[in-house]
């Protein structure tokens, strides 16, 4: 079985994606990695090269987080399972191997659509008012840990980089998903992936509720115990990203 973790970047420095690529062979993942991307600075050929990293070129693009997914289309072909992500603000925290399912799998945000500004706003310009007021009572899901075997991501990336619709990847994809356009595996958040992004979200200019969690070693992990295989937009809270840099980070 070949697999592969597929991100994409541009303009980013080594610092910014040293947690991520220090984390994948770290934690026993054995498969290929490919990060395609454009304008990288420092020493990320170095980085690359010490975490068996491929680097791809990719043309700047008009709507990155959306047309990125255009990008991993020549390559997915060669793999049985793929996981495409982020990258600045991802950790992954095992070997994977759970992930390798057939069908395309996302994971549901920490709050509903329509309770929430961004993705109100995302699902707005990709789907209308109409798609938006039938969704609104459904968790958002993310769009950046996307992952399935070779012909759900092939789909997936084409329905990405060539549609039609206006806004982001997450907006997008959760009003096909919601609407039963798009078939996909819903996982609930903390399951696999752990994205933090709405975790605490109470309502508009309300104050978050403190991020429950705990190191079990070197992972995080909820108050249960459970270590997620990924974790996701870490990036939202200081501490994390001060653990995570002392653990994966350049030094």
């Amino acid at each position: 079985m070949k697999t592969c973790i597929f991100s994409s970047v541009y303009d980013l420095d080594s610092t910014q994606m040293a947690i991520f690529c220090n984390s994948i062979r770290r934690n026993g993942y054995q498969g290929d990695v490919i990060i395609t991307g454009y304008g990288l600075t420092g020493n990320w050929d170095r980085m690359f090269r010490n975490n068996d990293i491929e680097f791809r070129l990719g043309e700047p693009l008009s709507h990155f987080d959306r047309q990125r997914w255009g990008w991993y289309i020549p390559y997915i072909s060669r793999y049985d399972y793929v996981f495409g992500c982020d990258c600045k603000d991802v950790v992954i925290q095992s070997d994977l191997d759970g992930l390798w399912i057939d069908g395309l799998h996302i994971t549901e945000e920490a709050a509903n659509v329509g309770d929430e500004q961004t993705n109100t706003h995302y699902v707005k310009i990709a789907h209308g008012y109409e798609v938006f007021g039938r969704i609104r009572n459904t968790r958002a899901l993310n769009g950046g840990t996307v992952w399935g075997n070779q012909d759900a991501m092939l789909d997936y990336c084409h329905q990405m980089a060539n549609s039609d619709y206006r806004g982001t990847d997450q907006g997008v994809m959760t009003g096909l998903v919601r609407e039963g356009i798009l078939n996909a595996i819903v996982h609930p958040n903390r399951e696999r992936v752990w994205t933090l992004a709405l975790e605490g979200y109470r309502g508009y200019g309300i104050p978050l509720l403190p991020l429950e969690h705990q190191f079990i070693g070197d992972k995080m992990a909820t108050l249960g115990g459970h270590v997620p295989d990924v974790i996701h937009q870490y990036n939202r809270f200081p501490e994390l990203i001060e653990r995570f840099q002392d653990i994966y980070g350049l030094h």
